[in-house]
């Protein structure tokens, strides 16, 4: 696993971008604050119409050319049409320069409109890059600005429109948490020799992943954890794309479920597709496959109406997968799996795949995890092993036994 804080300390430069139409002022304060800390400043401008009230590094017509078009063509589209164009123009534009070496930390400042052309960007971006947005926008609904990355928002309190007691303390907590980082000598401590395995959580399968993170930790590896949350799944696939994951223990996929079914955490059609395609080791658990995701229990589509459903808090809801749905999963995780480049192995916990499916449980369905393993083996033809364990996904013997089946494939 590549240290990206060391990599990121080799230009000591942060890129400041915004648009400098109606953001001159907030600009230059930024700027001169980061080169009063012996930091060099890249001013981007993003802006689309008016003109710049600083000559920045790289102009709105670069930007505009980086996204194939002239600056006035850009001009001439619709209002979300521009938008996107700039953003991607200004994505690729930090993608060249970064790998280029030209700058360590990125800071953007604006808007709604500032925030659509500037997130893209910084998204793009490396985990541990230092990457901060300042925005109004940053106490509202955020998912989308943010989306997989380690990005910092910093609310603004005030509108950013000049600069004054309350954005002047907002600039300075910006420039700080860009290029505080950069001044952390932390990559002695961190050991890159070991291998790094990804496993996914839930709540309904905190005591597994706990388990499987101690026994791993015991044989040299760097666990990290996913929630399996919709974004925690699309992140964790992203920096196995990134090569920054060397095996996968998922022992959930509840993600699954609500992509097929309609659920709030969905991770994407291409969730467990990673892995498969780099070819790394991967074991397969369908923890809590037994439930789709919805909000507070009056947010739920009224065609779902005559299910079960169990409140798991007031703003959770959780509804039983039927039988028909966990055999369309069977079949969905098979053609992913079957398409995998490198050791797959799925273990199925025959009493239980959550917190609530055993036993006694709110969801416990033998028919319905029965029905995930007939689909499962109904598209097997390509000789994928799947191991049925004798146990609920939450004893100490499943963990043991999850844990053991990964360090085969890993050798």
């Amino acid at each position: 696993m590549r240290c990206t804080l060391c990599e990121k300390t080799q230009n000591k430069a942060v890129a400041v971008i915004a648009t400098l139409d109606t953001k001159t002022e907030e600009v230059i304060y930024i700027r001169d604050l980061i080169k009063r800390q012996g930091y060099n400043a890249i001013v981007i401008d993003v802006g689309i119409l008016g003109k710049p009230g600083v000559q920045p590094d790289f102009t709105r017509e670069q930007i505009a050319d980086m996204a194939g078009m002239s600056i006035e063509k850009v001009q001439s589209l619709s209002r979300i049409d521009a938008i996107a164009a700039m953003a991607a123009g200004l994505k690729g534009l930090l993608v060249d320069l970064y790998k280029s070496g030209k700058f360590s930390a990125a800071i953007g400042i604006g808007g709604a409109t500032n925030c659509a052309i500037i997130s893209p960007g910084l998204i793009s971006l490396p985990l541990g890059v230092p990457k901060v947005l300042a925005s109004p926008i940053a106490s509202g609904e955020t998912r989308m600005y943010v989306e997989t990355s380690d990005m910092i928002l910093i609310h603004s309190v005030i509108d950013i429109m000049g600069v004054n007691r309350v954005s002047r303390s907002i600039f300075n907590t910006a420039v700080g948490a860009a290029i505080g980082p950069l001044e952390l000598d932390i990559c002695a401590a961190e050991n890159l020799d070991s291998k790094v395995v990804a496993i996914t959580a839930f709540g309904v399968t905190t005591p597994a992943t706990m388990m499987c993170e101690k026994l791993l930790k015991g044989y040299g590896y760097d666990v990290l954890v996913f929630s399996a949350s919709g974004i925690g799944g699309m992140a964790m696939e992203r920096l196995i794309r990134e090569g920054l994951i060397d095996g996968v223990l998922d022992l959930t996929i509840t993600e699954l479920a609500d992509e097929l079914v309609g659920g709030v955490l969905s991770a994407g059609p291409d969730r467990m597709e990673a892995a498969g395609a780099r070819g790394i080791p991967q074991v397969i658990v369908p923890g809590a496959l037994d439930m789709v995701n919805f909000g507070p229990k009056s947010s739920i589509p009224s065609r779902f109406k005559d299910r079960l459903f169990y409140e798991h808090t007031p703003s959770v809801t959780l509804m039983r997968t039927n039988v028909e749905e966990n055999r369309k999963l069977g079949a969905v995780v098979c053609e992913k799996l079957c398409r995998s480049k490198g050791p797959v192995r799925v273990i199925i916990p025959k009493r239980g795949f959550s917190k609530y499916d055993q036993e006694g449980g709110e969801f416990f369905d033998k028919a319905a995890d029965n029905a995930f393993l007939e689909g499962l083996n109904n598209g097997i033809d390509c000789k994928i092993p799947i191991i049925e364990c004798d146990a609920h996904i939450n004893d100490e013997v499943f963990a043991v036994r999850a844990v053991k089946e990964f360090l085969e494939i890993a050798k």
